[in-house]
């Protein structure tokens, strides 16, 4: 379980440190990336968050 949180960490940790790089214009990545492939990016972040959260609950049933 605690392996589980560590790497949920530095998964939400990434995704802020990349959202505040674009929030503050440190880095363009996004605006040159066409519309579908940033929804791409959004489900894969979420959605790997998503897995770590779930394997966490199931851990924590058994």
């Amino acid at each position: 379980m605690r392996n589980l949180i560590l790497v949920n960490m530095a998964w939400n940790t990434l995704f802020v440190l990349m959202a505040l790089s674009e929030i503050l214009g440190i880095t363009h990545v996004h605006e040159a990336l066409p519309w579908w492939l940033k929804w791409i990016w959004i489900a894969g972040l979420a959605g790997g968050n998503l897995v770590i959260h779930l394997m966490q609950l199931r851990l924590v049933r058994d």
